[in-house]
């Protein structure tokens, strides 16, 4: 995962500080993460669900 760009969701409150993360890598895995612990754990979820 290293060299993802990580994006907050455009529905995303940016006022709120209980934000998530999300990147898409090349193989189509999807992963999120707690924006105030970028450094920590990830889920990640596969293509097909």
């Amino acid at each position: 995962m290293n060299k993802l760009t990580w994006k907050k969701p455009m529905r995303c409150d940016n006022s709120s500080p209980n934000r998530v993360e999300v990147v898409v890598d090349e193989t189509g895995q999807r992963f999120v993460r707690d924006s105030k612990n970028p450094t920590g754990p990830a889920l990640a979820f596969t293509p097909d669900g």
